[in-house]
């Protein structure tokens, strides 16, 4: 199975939301849906970072760091795709629902549009 550790963006305030699951599709619709009471007032968000691992407990430990530099320059080299953590795979991609993207923001190198319903990533 695998873990992931992810950041979402709200497009409503721009503030992120950092999470680890086993199912980020599902997460991601949940949080969307307003399954997430904290964040319900935030939605829609969306993708921009996703890291994956083998074991929950690795998925878990990288979102305690994340969550420890957020806001500092670590956090915004994360989210600009310049991490300094080894490289699992491809760079992360900046995922948005297309229709919401002519509404509110510019493409940047890596931006993949989905429709409305988030697809399986």
């Amino acid at each position: 199975m695998v873990y992931y550790t992810y950041i979402l963006q709200s497009l409503k305030d721009d503030r992120y939301y950092i999470g680890s699951t086993s199912n980020l599709d599902r997460r991601i619709k949940e949080h969307n849906s307003g399954k997430t009471k904290s964040l319900r007032h935030r939605r829609p968000l969306v993708l921009i970072h996703k890291e994956s691992f083998a074991t929950r407990m690795e998925a878990e430990n990288r979102e305690k760091q994340i969550k420890s530099y957020k806001g500092g320059q670590a956090f915004k080299r994360l989210i600009d795709g310049r991490s300094s953590r080894p490289a699992a795979g491809p760079p992360p991609h900046h995922i948005i629902p297309s229709g919401i993207f002519e509404q509110t923001m510019k493409p940047g190198p890596g931006w993949v549009f989905l429709s409305p319903e988030i697809r399986d990533i």
